[in-house]
């Protein structure tokens, strides 16, 4: 649970930054309740978006996909379904958001309705080692 008193963090989801391309990339994982008693091991998700996954405060519209939620209410009943998920925030601009998750070169185009100084632009896919991160790291 987040100190955050606008948090709708559910459950436990603990957040690092992990060091990036010469940046910070922040993580952000949600962990079963019964992760540090069980013993067991647990199929982990990986999510990009990490911003939107578990809370409205840190949630690019105000508005957050509920994936602690959703964990929380399936815990102990459905046991096959208790994972981890890890999240990744993606850049805010969508320029910087396409480039994440694309391997090749092309026009991001503004989303409807986003700031104007996100005009359509060229971008230049890192994709791989978007990937690279995720698997080595």
């Amino acid at each position: 649970m987040s100190d955050n008193p606008l948090s709708t963090v559910s459950g436990r989801v603990d957040v690092m930054a992990l060091p990036r391309d010469g940046r910070r990339q922040t993580i952000r994982v949600y962990l079963p309740p019964d992760y540090e008693s069980s013993g067991r091991d647990y199929p982990v998700i990986y999510m990009f978006d990490g911003h939107n996954l578990f809370d409205v405060a840190t949630s690019r519209w105000a508005k957050e996909w509920g994936i602690d939620e959703t964990m929380e209410r399936r815990h102990g009943k459905v046991p096959s379904s208790t994972v981890i998920v890890v999240g990744m925030d993606a850049p805010w601009e969508a320029q910087g958001r396409y480039a994440e998750y694309t391997i090749a070169e092309g026009v991001a185009h503004a989303e409807p309705g986003g700031d104007s100084s996100e005009a359509d632009r060229q971008v230049h896919g890192h994709g791989a080692r978007t990937a690279e991160f995720l698997i080595s790291d």
